[in-house]
């Protein structure tokens, strides 16, 4: 079938048909005229829209986004169809991480927006020994938002998705080694029942938590006997003991068998020194709680612990945070002697 270019909505449209078959999307066939047409009544336009002249046409007052053509809007103040129009915050601009807005301590910036043509907005965090939550209200009726996080050197550390679409998300920052430059990235993801490219209003917060932040590894939970969690001969493992919080570990031993436990910081031999982290203290047990066969509170970060095996039994593995050096990531590999 051949066809020409519709100038008003920029598509083409078929010269010729025969039934709503030979019509490309919703266009329906002109059954006198013999040639594919926008619509042959309102019931095939969108919302309130009028068809004329085989043409959908925008009504006179619109109440809805369905009520306009193409990426137009209705304006709720006016009741009309109009353009997008969307002026820059007072913040742009802020759409790179070189020109990152500052967001302080303890404050939120409200009354800021992204435009159709803006779908980022970078915010700088200034953090030096706390940890830090980031949270976003935003109109979710508009469009869909992103979180993203960024660490001091650019690497990514975490992205969130409103994935509920109720318009809040909150993200956070654990307390930094050293103070840097943080980067928080508001992303604008997509239209929801307005076209892509809507104006989206949100507000952003900073606020400080002064203990910093301590997330579970995923081992967790297992902080009581009962709750310990079967570990394997070999593999070199990572875990997170955070405050008040202690690890448990199973695995069944012959009498006799030997193993080297090896609770460590993974620190540079060439390195340790005075200051180096300590490795956490280590408790074994044989069947029950109450028979503890071995215990280590060496805190030098790269020990290794001999042990064998008394008889047949399960032993339990309890590993305790070193007093000085809590919320610490410590490395646990239990190998053959």
């Amino acid at each position: 079938m051949s066809g020409f270019c519709n100038p008003e909505y920029g598509e083409c449209e078929q010269l010729a048909c025969a039934s709503d078959e030979d019509c490309a999307g919703e266009r329906r066939c002109h059954l006198e005229k013999k040639y594919c047409v926008q619509c042959l009544d309102d019931g095939d336009c969108h919302g309130s829209q009028n068809c004329e002249l085989d043409l959908c046409r925008e009504p006179a007052r619109c109440a809805s986004p369905e009520d306009c053509l193409g990426d137009r809007v209705c304006v709720a103040a006016t009741g009309l169809c109009e353009a997008a129009v969307c002026n820059p915050d007072s913040f742009e601009p802020n759409d790179a991480k070189e020109v990152a807005t500052p967001l302080a301590a303890e404050s939120v910036i409200e009354d800021t927006h992204l435009c159709p043509e803006d779908h980022d907005d970078y915010f700088a965090l200034d953090i030096v020994d706390t940890g830090v939550v980031i949270q976003v209200l935003y109109d979710a009726s508009v469009g869909v938002m992103e979180l993203r996080l960024y660490d001091p050197a650019g690497k990514e550390l975490r992205r969130y998705f409103d994935e509920e679409h109720n318009g809040l998300m909150a993200g956070w920052i654990e307390k930094p080694a050293q103070p840097g430059r943080f980067l928080a990235r508001m992303h604008y993801g997509g239209g929801r029942g307005l076209a892509d490219g809507a104006i989206i209003n949100y507000s952003i917060r900073r606020v400080e938590v002064p203990a910093g932040f301590c997330i579970n590894d995923a081992a967790e939970p297992n902080d009581t006997f009962k709750q310990a969690r079967e570990l394997d001969i070999g593999p070199k493992q990572t875990y997170r003991l955070c405050h008040r919080d202690e690890d448990w570990f199973k695995l069944h031993l012959s009498t006799g068998q030997k193993l080297v436990l090896r609770p460590t910081r993974d620190v540079d031999p060439e390195k340790v020194n005075d200051d180096s982290p300590s490795a956490p203290d280590v408790e074994v047990y044989l069947n029950d709680p109450e028979h503890m066969v071995l215990r280590d509170t060496n805190p030098f970060p790269n020990k290794e612990i001999p042990f064998t095996a008394t008889e047949d039994g399960d032993y339990y593995i309890r590993i305790l945070p070193p007093l000085v050096d809590e919320n610490s990531v410590y490395y646990f590999q239990l190998t053959p002697q």
